[in-house]
């Protein structure tokens, strides 16, 4: 079974061609690595594997989900993502508990109110990690190698 497909993937920015063409197929029990200069894309295949981005061109499907025909939030559930980039998208000033608490939506940011049993279970993951002292604390206060703790949570 294909975990990630992706087939003759493009994308361009105006007039620069970031990625031209690329075809990606990784199995189920198969491990990869993905090594470039910096600029090569390696970033932005990432970030279209997870559904943060979308190439102008071409085809992803990641789990069996066809990105384009179905709730990328409900695939990224499913996906263990961090990364600097990521964690450049949150708000600096959200506490960590609100922080965690997106993974339960699978988005970066909350734009409606957050269930008590939402934040309750991200209170207890906290807990779990030992963060429970961090929780009401704005994430941009917190260490890098906190931050990277508290987004593992996410998922």
């Amino acid at each position: 079974m294909s975990i990630i497909s992706m087939e003759h993937v493009s994308l361009r920015r105006e007039e620069n061609q970031i990625l031209d063409d690329v075809h990606l197929c990784i199995e189920q029990g198969q491990h990869w690595v993905i090594l470039g200069r910096n600029g090569s894309g390696k970033t932005t295949l990432l970030e279209m594997m997870n559904g943060y981005m979308f190439p102008s061109q071409g085809r992803i499907e990641v789990l069996g989900n066809l990105y384009g025909q179905c709730d990328v939030r409900e695939v990224r559930k499913e996906i263990g993502y961090i990364s600097q980039t990521l964690i450049e998208k949150l708000t600096p000033r959200d506490p960590v508990w609100e922080v965690v608490a997106t993974g339960a939506y699978a988005f970066l940011r909350f734009y409606q109110t957050i269930p008590d049993e939402v934040k309750a279970k991200a209170m207890s993951l906290l807990d779990d990690m030992g963060f429970a002292n961090l929780a009401n604390n704005p994430l941009g206060t917190l260490s890098q190698g906190e931050r990277k703790k508290s987004c593992l949570l996410v998922h």
